[in-house]
This record gives C-alpha cells, sequence and structure tokens, in this order.
C-alpha cells in the first residue's frame, strides 16, 4: 500500500512534520515496513518544500517562452538589416537616410 502524503503549504506544517520525523526516526529500527515507508514519504514532503518561494504560473512561463523568441527575433532581424543604427528612425531619430560616412 503506498502512501502519498499532500505537499507541505505553510510553514506551520513544515513544523509538524518535522516533528513527527523527529518521533518516528528514534523508533524506525523496531518499526515495520509500513513505518518506513510513512518516514520516506514524510521526508519527502519536507525535502520538497518550498516556503515562501512563489511558484511560477503557467502565464509566467508563456511569457518567458514569448519574451525568449522576441529577443531571437530581435537579433536575427538586426543582423539581417547589416546596419548598426538600423532602429534610429524608429525611435524618432533619423527620417532621411544619412550618407554613408556620416
Amino acid at each position: 500500500m503506498e502512501h502519498h502524503m499532500a505537499p507541505l503549504r505553510t510553514p506551520a506544517d513544515l513544523e509538524r512534520a518535522l516533528a513527527e520525523a523527529r518521533t518516528l526516526v528514534d523508533g524506525l529500527e523496531q518499526a515495520g515496513p509500513e513505518a518506513t515507508t510513512h518516514f520516506n514519504e514524510l521526508l519527502r514532503v519536507i525535502s520538497e518544500y518550498r516556503g515562501d518561494v512563489p511558484r511560477p504560473s503557467p502565464e509566467d512561463a508563456k511569457r518567458h517562452a514569448l519574451d525568449g523568441r522576441l529577443e531571437a527575433f530581435g537579433r536575427r532581424w538586426s543582423q539581417a538589416e547589416g546596419r548598426p543604427d538600423h532602429w534610429s528612425s524608429m525611435l524618432g531619430g533619423d527620417v532621411k537616410p544619412r550618407p554613408p560616412g556620416a
């Protein structure tokens, strides 16, 4: 029979799990396989606890992927243009082409 414990969500949950693990570790040598399995599962959820670290949302992952694609596109586009100042007319700079070397 497998035991699946819910993830720890709060610092109070973590403290409870640590107290239970301390209690179990003292009698683990005499305990049966079910207690050992429970102890191992308890250690697993303790090790996965992240506390106040916010979990990334699906929207964050989508935003990050979009940023990466836009950056890659920008690099390819600037290399295709060949001019180091190709953005100047878009940023309110020159609207007239400059003569070479100016």
